[in-house]
């Protein structure tokens, strides 16, 4: 069963136990969100965007709580 859904490609997710946040790269939605999260209930609320541009790849949280956001880098060339 879905938790949540909706969501186009997510592609990457970050949780965050100490705030009680899971954070979700949606690449084609071109946005990182953030939901608070109850683990006991298995539930997410408060749907939050954070990060709106590109497209992100991959979100994590370092050792020093640190967010990361992943952008894939593209390059198009033409075609002689």
């Amino acid at each position: 069963m879905p938790v949540v859904e909706g969501l186009l490609f997510a592609n990457g997710l970050a949780l965050d136990e100490t705030r009680g946040h899971v954070y979700v790269a949606e690449t084609l939605g071109k946005r990182v969100l953030r939901f608070r999260m109850d683990t006991a209930a298995g539930t997410v609320s408060d749907r939050t965007t954070v990060f709106e541009r590109a497209h992100p790849d991959n979100v994590e949280l370092d050792q020093h709580n640190r967010f990361w956001i992943a952008l894939p880098i593209v390059t198009v060339e033409a075609l002689c």
